[in-house]
């Protein structure tokens, strides 16, 4: 098995869709040249008991042949599939369709949970730089401290005003 890597970060071909109750983007990652299977990322947010949405991304492997899916939602189910390079890409693809979603839907406040538990340093790297695209788009983010293993970060939007001083625009009278 051979994966081909056909995302391109800097040109990515994905939209911000309704499937339910929840908001998604699909982006296209790549193939299998040996096996009929199809690589996607798929990103979005899903509603919470209480009105709060979660954020959520996963690997979804499509098979043409039995036309089935799979979400694979750990780096350690993908470690057989992606290289480290890929892995790079498929990472600032996450960051840059994260990106896209947070400013199309602009949700008031928003949860974000590590999905392994007891995980490595390098494995909570992607959940810190999600939480950094947040913080780029208008958020406080806060994380809490690790539970039975796990991690889980808060974002909520800041008001324009608070937004605005946090920038420097604070510093001069309106007219």
């Amino acid at each position: 098995m051979a994966f081909i890597l056909t995302l391109n970060p800097e040109e990515q071909s994905a939209t911000v869709n309704r499937h339910g109750n929840e908001i998604v983007v699909i982006v296209p990652l790549g193939y299998d040249d040996a096996r009929p299977l199809i690589y996607s990322l798929m990103l979005g947010l899903s509603p919470m008991a209480g009105g709060d949405l979660e954020f959520f991304f996963c690997i979804i492997e499509a098979d043409n042949q039995y036309n089935t899916e799979k979400q694979l939602w750990s780096g350690l189910d993908t470690t057989e599939i992606f290289s480290g390079e890929h892995r790079t890409s498929i990472l600032k693809g996450l960051l840059g369709a994260t990106e896209m979603l947070v400013n199309a839907v602009k949700p008031s406040q928003v949860t974000m949970c590590t999905i392994d538990t007891e995980a490595p340093k390098k494995a909570d790297r992607k959940h810190l730089l999600i939480a950094r695209v947040f913080e780029t788009c208008g958020y406080a983010v806060k994380c809490a401290d690790e539970y039975h293993g796990k991690r889980v970060w808060q974002m909520e939007r800041q008001p324009e005003a608070v937004r605005s001083m946090a920038a420097g625009g604070g510093d001069h009278d309106e007219a």
